[in-house]
C-alpha cells in the first residue's frame, strides 16, 4: 500500500510489484484515520509505505489514530522524524523494504496478477478498491501512447497525483511511448508553465482548472514551446474555454476524455481534427478497439441506440478485475455478463464514441475526486451532538462542486457550532470532503411514497445553492480546510 506523494519511489514500487506479482493500493495523500483504517482492512495489506508527513500532518499520528493492525509492516520513505517512536511498533526504513518481500522473490509474475488498485467511492460511503491486472495496465499504456502520439523523445508533464487513475494512467502513457516523464511533486501553475517551456514538454494532461491556471500565467504564450497534445478532465465546467484558449493562443489541440477508477483514465479521446466546440466534451472514442461501450436503460437494462440517454457500460481489458475484499460490490458492478455498470449517464455517438453527461446518482465531484455523500454523513454522525446528517452538492461558478451538510441534532443537544463540526470532519476525512457549510435543521424535507418516506434531496440542493451563493462561513479557507 503506497501512501506517498509523487516521486521516483512510486515507479520503484510499481516495478517491484510487477516483478513480484502482487498489487499496489494507491492511497490518496489527503486520507486521514477513518479512510486509512478502512482501506488497510479491506485490502488485507501486508506493507504500508508512508512518508514522514503529508501537507503538514505527521503520518505517524494518522496511523496511530487509525489503529493499524500491528501485523502490517510500516515503512517510512525518505527522512524519518522522531514521531514514529510513539507508535510503539517496528517501523522500517525505505532501504529495508526489499527484505520485507523476500519470501516472494522467486515467484514468477503472470499477466493476470493484480498490479494496481485505486480507491473509489461506493454506495456504503466507504472507499472501494478497484483492482486491475498487469495485462490491463500494459495494454492500456500502449493504447494510450498510440492514441495520444507519445513517442521516444517526447516529454510528458505530470502534476496529477500518481495515487489516482488520472496521474497513474498519464505515467503509464509516457512509459508506453518510451517518453521522458517530468514528475511534479505538487501543482504550481507557474512552475508547470516554466517546465512546459524550459523542459520541452510535448504532452500535459490535467484538470480543466489546472490548465486554466497554467494558461493564466501567460508564460507558455510568451515563450517557445513544443507542447502539442493534452487531455483534460472537465471538473469545474471550464473545459470548453480552456480548450479554446489553448488552441487559439498556443496551437495546442486539447481533448476532453473519460475515465474512472474502474476503467482507468484516458480511456477515450476525440480526434484532434474535431472542432473545439465538440472536442471539449467529456467522453470520446475508445483508445483500444477491444474496449466495448454500450448504453442501457437504467431501469429495464434494455440496450439503447446511439443518441439515446442511459447508463454507460463497458467491457474489455481496461475494466477492473474486482473490488478488493468486496465480492458483493464486484458482482453488482459486473453482473452476470461481464459488463461494468458505470453509474454514469451518457449517449453513444455516430462516430464510434460516446458523450458523458452526468452521474446517475447523488455522488459528488469534489476537487476532482468522486465522493459518496454517505461517507461525509457517516463522519458527521460520529459527533455526539449529531443524530442524522444529509449531504448534497452545490456548484460554485468556475470552482466546481462543494459539499453542503444539513444535520439534525440529538434531542436536548446544544448546537456545537459550524466551525466545531467542520473541525470534527477534518479530523477524520480528507480536507476536500469537509462540507463548505454545515447547517442545523429541525427536520429534513420529505415525501411519503409507496416504499416509505423519502428525503427530498432536491429541496436540500436548492437550499445548499443559496447558502453557497451567500458566502463562506467564518473559518473556511479557499482550500476547504478548517482555519
Amino acid at each position: 500500500m503506497a501512501w506517498l506523494p509523487n516521486g521516483l519511489e512510486w515507479l520503484e514500487v510499481v516495478a517491484a510489484a510487477a516483478r513480484g506479482g502482487f498489487p499496489v493500493v494507491g492511497l490518496n495523500t489527503r486520507y486521514r484515520s477513518d479512510e486509512l483504517r478502512h482501506v488497510v482492512e479491506r485490502s488485507d495489506a501486508a506493507v504500508l509505505l508512508a512518508v514522514d508527513e503529508l501537507a503538514g500532518t505527521p503520518c505517524a499520528d494518522v496511523i496511530a489514530a487509525a489503529d493499524v493492525d500491528p501485523a502490517v509492516a510500516v515503512v517510512v520513505v525518505g527522512d524519518r522524524g522522531a514521531g514514529w517512536d510513539r507508535l510503539g511498533r517496528a517501523v522500517h526504513d525505505w532501504g529495508t523494504v526489499a527484505g520485507l518481500g523476500a519470501g516472494r522473490t522467486d515467484r514468477v509474475a503472470r499477466p493476470d496478477d493484480l498490479l494496481i488498485a485505486f480507491t473509489t467511492s461506493g454506495t456504503t460511503g466507504r472507499p472501494k478498491l478497484a483492482a486491475h491486472d498487469q495485462a490491463g495496465v500494459a495494454r492500456h499504456a500502449l493504447a494510450d501512447a498510440a492514441a495520444f502520439d507519445v513517442r521516444p523523445g517526447d516529454r510528458v508533464l505530470i502534476d496529477l497525483p500518481l495515487c489516482g487513475t488520472f496521474g497513474f494512467s498519464s505515467l503509464m502513457q509516457s512509459i508506453g511511448g518510451r517518453a521522458r516523464c517530468l514528475l511534479g511533486t505538487h501543482f504550481d501553475p507557474v512552475e508547470s508553465a516554466r517546465a512546459i517551456v524550459a523542459g520541452g514538454v510535448t504532452h500535459c494532461n490535467a484538470t480543466d482548472d489546472m490548465l486554466a491556471r497554467i494558461l493564466d500565467t501567460a508564460i507558455v504564450r510568451a515563450g517557445e514551446h513544443r507542447w502539442r497534445e493534452g487531455a483534460f478532465a472537465d471538473f469545474v465546467n471550464a473545459g470548453h474555454a480552456v480548450a479554446a484558449r489553448a488552441e487559439r493562443d498556443l496551437g495546442v489541440r486539447l481533448t476532453g476524455v473519460y475515465g474512472m477508477s474502474e476503467v482507468f483514465a484516458l480511456l477515450t479521446r476525440w480526434p484532434a481534427t474535431m472542432p473545439v466546440d465538440r472536442r471539449h466534451r467529456a467522453g470520446g472514442i475508445p483508445v483500444d478497439p477491444d474496449l466495448h461501450v454500450r448504453v442501457t436503460d437504467p431501469q429495464t437494462r434494455a440496450v439503447l441506440p446511439a443518441g439515446a440517454d442511459g447508463e454507460l457500460g463497458f467491457r474489455g481489458p481496461q475494466v477492473l478485475q474486482r473490488y478488493l475484499g468486496d465480492p458483493a460490490a464486484t458482482a453488482a458492478a459486473l453482473g452476470d455478463d461481464g459488463w461494468f455498470r458505470s453509474g454514469d449517464l451518457g449517449r453513444l455517438t455516430d462516430d464510434g464514441g460516446f458523450e458523458y453527461l452526468a452521474r446517475l446518482g447523488d455522488s459528488l465531484r469534489l476537487r476532482g475526486f468522486l465522493v459518496d455523500p454517505a461517507e461525509i454523513e457517516r463522519r458527521l454522525e460520529t459527533h455526539p451532538a449529531v443524530a442524522l446528517a444529509q449531504v448534497v452538492g452545490a456548484e460554485r461558478p468556475g470552482r466546481g462542486q462543494v459539499a453542503v451538510a444539513f444535520v439534525r441534532l440529538v434531542a436536548a443537544a446544544t448546537d456545537p457550532g459550524e466551525a466545531t463540526l467542520r473541525a470534527h470532519c477534518a479530523a477524520g476525512i480528507a480536507d476536500f470532503k469537509v462540507p463548505r457549510r454545515i447547517v442545523v435543521v429541525d427536520d429534513f424535507p420529505s415525501v411519503d411514497g409507496p416504499n416509505g418516506r423519502k428525503i427530498r434531496k432536491h429541496d436540500l440542493r436548492e437550499r445548499a445553492a443559496t447558502l453557497v451563493a451567500i458566502g463562506d462561513p467564518a473559518g473556511a479557507s479557499e482550500r476547504g480546510d478548517v482555519a
